[in-house]
Parts: C-alpha cells; sequence; structure tokens
C-alpha cells in the first residue's frame, strides 16, 4: 500500500511579488504571482484558489481587483468570492494597477499602457511600450519608467492630468528623466515632490519637469534596484537589496536614516516589493522568506510567512531527539528552519553562507552544503 503523506505546518516561503490592502484591513500578495488573502496583516494567508497566475493586484477602498494575461477580476468581500468583469483584456500587469481620483483606473505591463473608464469592465490601449514601473502624483499625473525603442533605453514618462480632457493618449507622455534610469527603477511621491531610484542613485524634482530632476544629498548606500514608498505621515523608505533607509518630509531626502533591514536574522532575500497602508507601518515581499511588517519606522521586523506555499523545499534532516532541520528557499535565502514540535511551528536561524543540501552527522553534526 501506498503511503500517507501529511504537509506539515511550514516552514512557508516563497518570492513576494506584489502587495496591496484594501481599508477594512484585507491584504492581498502574490507569492510567486499565486494569489494570498490575509485577514490579520499577514500573520496567517489562505492561497485564493478561484484565482489564476496572477500578474497585478490593487486595492481600492474594500474592493480587491487582480488580473492575469487575460482576464480580470474583482472581489467585494475581502476575496471570499471573485468575479471575471472582463475576459478580453490582453495585458501582463506586470507594472500594477492603479486608479485616478477620477476613477480611471491604469493598467500597465509587459504589453503597455491600458486605460479603463469603467473600474475594469472595458480597457483601451493607450501604447504598447514595456513598463516596468509605474506612480500617480497627488495631481493625477501617470509616471512611468518604460523602455524607449527608439534610444533603446529605460526612461522616466510623464502624462499630465487630466489628459485632453476627455482621455488619455501616447502622444501626451513626454521624457522627464532619461539619465541613469533602469528597468530595476521605481517612482514614489512625498507630498508633492518626486523621486525614482535609479542605477545608484535616487532623483527628486518638485516640479517634474525635464531639467528639474536633481540628485537628492543624501548619505545612503544607494543600489541599482531600489524600491521607494511613502506613509501617511509622508515618511519616505529607500529598500535596497540588503539596505534599507528612510527620510521624513521635513528633510525631503537631504538626510536618511538607516533602518533594519526587513529579512535580517532570517536570510539575505532581497526586499522584491513594499507598501505603506499606515503612520509608521510599512510591509515588505521578500525573495524566498515571504513578508516581513514594522510598525516602529523599520527599527524591528515580524515575519509574515505563514500559510505561503509556494516556497521551495531543499533539504531536510532530523536530531536524534527528534527535531527538524529543513532548508527552504531559493535564490538568495540563507536560513535553517527549525522545529522541536514535528513540523507545528518553525523558527528561522541565519547561517553565514546559502547552500541547498544538509546532512545530519552521526556526532549530531548538522553540515550544510551545496
Amino acid at each position: 500500500a501506498l503511503a500517507q503523506w501529511t504537509k506539515l505546518n511550514g516552514p512557508y516561503g516563497g518570492n513576494v511579488n506584489a502587495l496591496a490592502q484594501t481599508t477594512n484591513g484585507k491584504t492581498l500578495a502574490l507569492v510567486d504571482n499565486y494569489p494570498f488573502i490575509s485577514s490579520n496583516e499577514g500573520v496567517t494567508w489562505t492561497e485564493v484558489s478561484y484565482l489564476n497566475y496572477s500578474y497585478g493586484i490593487m486595492a481600492d477602498g474594500t474592493t480587491l481587483y487582480a488580473g492575469d494575461y487575460s482576464q480580470f477580476y474583482r472581489s467585494t468581500d475581502g476575496g471570499t468570492n471573485w468575479e471575471i468583469i472582463n475576459e478580453t483584456y490582453f495585458q501582463y500587469p506586470s507594472a500594477g494597477f492603479h486608479k485616478l481620483s477620477t476613477g480611471t483606473f491604469v493598467s500597465s505591463g509587459y504589453n503597455g499602457t491600458w486605460i479603463s473608464y469603467d473600474a475594469g469592465v472595458n480597457w483601451t490601449e493607450i501604447n504598447d511600450n514595456y513598463v516596468v514601473a509605474t506612480a500617480i502624483s497627488p495631481a493625477g499625473d501617470i509616471y512611468q519608467v518604460s523602455y524607449d525603442y527608439d534610444i533603446e533605453e529605460y526612461v522616466l514618462r510623464r502624462h499630465l492630468y487630466p489628459g485632453d480632457g476627455v482621455s488619455w493618449t501616447d502622444e501626451g507622455f513626454e521624457t522627464v528623466l532619461e539619465s541613469d534610469i533602469s528597468y530595476y527603477s521605481k517612482i514614489a511621491f512625498q507630498g508633492s515632490t518626486a523621486f525614482v531610484s535609479a542605477n545608484y542613485t535616487i532623483y527628486k524634482s518638485l516640479s517634474g519637469d525635464p531639467g528639474s530632476w536633481v540628485v537628492t544629498e543624501s548619505n545612503i548606500s544607494s543600489s541599482y534596484n531600489g524600491l521607494l514608498t511613502t506613509d501617511v505621515n509622508g515618511t519616505l523608505y529607500y529598500f535596497t537589496s540588503s539596505s534599507a533607509y528612510s527620510t521624513t518630509m521635513a528633510s525631503g531626502g537631504a538626510f536618511w536614516s538607516s533602518l533594519t533591514y526587513p529579512s535580517a536574522g532570517y536570510s539575505n532575500g532581497e526586499t522584491l516589493c513594499v507598501i505603506s497602508t499606515d503612520a509608521n507601518k510599512v510591509m515588505t515581499g521578500v525573495r524566498d522568506d515571504g513578508a516581513f511588517i514594522t510598525t516602529a519606522v523599520g527599527a524591528t521586523w515580524g515575519i509574515r510567512t505563514n500559510g505561503f506555499d509556494s516556497g521551495t523545499g531543499y533539504a531536510i534532516e532530523t536530531g536524534s531527539d527528534g527535531t527538524l532541520y529543513a532548508r527552504v528557499g531559493g535564490y538568495s535565502a540563507s536560513s535553517i528552519w527549525k522545529s522541536t514540535d514535528g513540523g507545528l511551528n518553525w523558527a528561522a536561524k541565519a547561517t553565514p553562507t546559502s547552500f541547498h543540501k544538509l546532512y545530519m552527522t552521526s556526532a549530531q553534526t548538522l553540515l550544510g552544503y551545496g
């Protein structure tokens, strides 16, 4: 007879590619592009089995939206039930969904930028540029990092609100910054000031106009792949692949405070996405090890991974006392998970380097290699 297998309660993990949170506390995450929902700020997660492999998500008040390559979904009950509201939508919204103050939806990603004037029921393509980042200014302008096929480089483009008063067009976009913009560049706003992460620097502009962008007078160790987000107090956060910083509204990027990195103590997992929905509260999605949250301006972080079953399991070993040791993750994780209760609960311990395999010697010494 075949043996019966029982899934253990973790250790959980996965690459958290996107996060969105409703005004009534429902958090939606894309873990390796599979949707998971949480009602307790990530303490526990449940997979949204109805949805397909998704590329973009958005929260609008208490309503959640998600999109794959051909369909657009909506949930009005916090992710319990979903309905397809468009089945002819051919977009890979890898740069996410955004909503303008007029109610217009913006979808952008691999297949360019699409606009919906009726909350996602119908969509109109306005360009086919490859968009890697989109943000909406407080004035309603659309900012995008996209690939310019004419000069074969990534640039920062802007479309002023409200278009021509009726619609948004590709002709309405203008390039406002070319220097150092890359595939990894992200955009955020601190009040009306625009910030964009670039190759090993951060630019800012009060107006967003061409020629107005300056390098922030910062004390940070910048990176080629920095992420930006702003909380309700106007504090701007900057995450690289290994460091985290914040700058207050008063400082405006002139000085940055160093923060504890979200995944410190668990792995060297790179931060992939970040959102802020409250003062001093930030949630990040990390490569391999799920999500982390802080309510203390980044001083301390709590892991929020329970339920993410998209991680990769590489090795497991058992000690003579029944303790389980597991190696999970992928590209950059460097942690060992330990359970002393048969897999019901797990704790992570960071290791000096990354490896995939485990071996328990007869002397009960745990070795990591490979």
